[in-house]
C-alpha cells in the first residue's frame, strides 16, 4: 500500500490540504520544544538573573545558589509554582520569584537568550 492510497482511505480528498498543513505544523513543533528545554533567561533588578525551565507540572530555577524545582500550584493569576523554599508566578513577560529568606528578587522579566555563558 502506498502512502497516497493509505491517506486516501483515511480521509476524503477535500481534507488533504488541511492534513498537509497539520503535518507541517507538527514538524515545526520540535524546534519550539527544544527552545523550552534549553530554558529561558530571567533578568531582575540589581543585575540578578536566573535560568528558568517550565512545563505543565513543574518549574526548575537555576541560579548561583543552585537548582530549585517547584511544583505547579493553583492560582488565578498567571502560572503559579510553589515548594517549601520558594514560590514563582509567571504572568506574560513578568516573573515573580520569592525564595525563602530572600525577598530581593525584584522587577524580574524574561530576556532573549544570547547563548553566551554568564556568571550569575
Amino acid at each position: 500500500m502506498t502512502s497516497g492510497s493509505f491517506f486516501a482511505t483515511l480521509m476524503p480528498a477535500a481534507l488533504m490540504p488541511v492534513a498537509m498543513i497539520c503535518v507541517a505544523l507538527l514538524a515545526a513543533a520540535p524546534a519550539s520544544a527544544q527552545d523550552a528545554a534549553r530554558g529561558m533567561e530571567v533578568q531582575c533588578a540589581a543585575g540578578r538573573r536566573f535560568t528558568l525551565h517550565v512545563d505543565d507540572t513543574r518549574a526548575t530555577i537555576i541560579w548561583t545558589e543552585g537548582r530549585l524545582t517547584l511544583e505547579r500550584g493553583t492560582l488565578s493569576l498567571g502560572r503559579y509554582y510553589r515548594g517549601p523554599t520558594a514560590a514563582l508566578i509567571i504572568d506574560g513577560d513578568y516573573v515573580s520569584f520569592v525564595p525563602k529568606g530572600d525577598r530581593n528578587w525584584r522587577d524580574c522579566h524574561f530576556i532573549p537568550r544570547t547563548g553566551a555563558i554568564e556568571n550569575q
